[in-house]
């Protein structure tokens, strides 16, 4: 099961063409990141299916301090911020 999690995370990448890029990201973490997932496969994505993708992915992690499992990526703002803008992804409808 945890193996269709992650294959659903790498699905996301490749759509939206998310690569990794020089530094980590400060913005973002693995627990908002992985809510931007589910409501594009609209499935739940555990938390660690989500880190373990994106390290097989090539992404770099760095640990949020106090925290016990939620990571920074070095993933592309841009990337997201544009995909964000074209696809409503931070903006849930309420």
């Amino acid at each position: 099961i945890m193996e269709e999690k992650i294959s659903l995370v790498f699905q996301w990448l490749k759509k939206f063409d998310i690569q990794p890029r020089s530094q980590i990201n400060r913005r973002f973490t693995s627990y908002g990141l992985k809510h931007v997932v589910e409501e594009h496969c609209k499935k739940y994505i555990p938390e660690e299916a989500f880190v373990e993708a994106m390290q097989r992915a090539g992404f770099k992690r760095r640990k949020v301090r106090g925290t016990s499992g939620t990571y920074r990526f070095n993933i592309s703002t841009f990337d997201l911020l544009y995909m964000s803008n074209r696809y409503n992804w931070f903006n849930p409808k309420h």
